[in-house]
């Protein structure tokens, strides 16, 4: 089985994957990539409003076969002050 490494960009910081995984297909490889990019914004979502997270995906030869952005940005509307009941 093939093994495939999935590199992360956070703004700045970036984690390479020296270990990688093995999987039997790309489609696989999409769709660890995809859970891994959610679990890393979803764990740094308090830091901050907007999150983008990029996994780049590359193969047993190093080469970048696949990449990932996900975009979250959460914009808060505060109800607007009235008069009241």
């Amino acid at each position: 089985m093939p093994r495939f490494y999935f590199d992360a960009r956070e703004g700045e910081r970036f984690a390479p994957d020296e270990t990688g995984l093995e999987f039997d297909n790309l489609d696989a490889v999409k769709n660890e990539a995809a859970c891994l990019a959610a679990e890393i914004a979803r764990d740094r979502l308090p830091m901050n409003d907007t999150r983008e997270v990029t996994i780049e995906v590359r193969n047993t030869h190093r080469q970048r076969v696949l990449t990932i952005t996900l975009t979250m940005e959460i914009d808060q509307v505060d109800p607007p002050r009235g008069n009241g009941p």
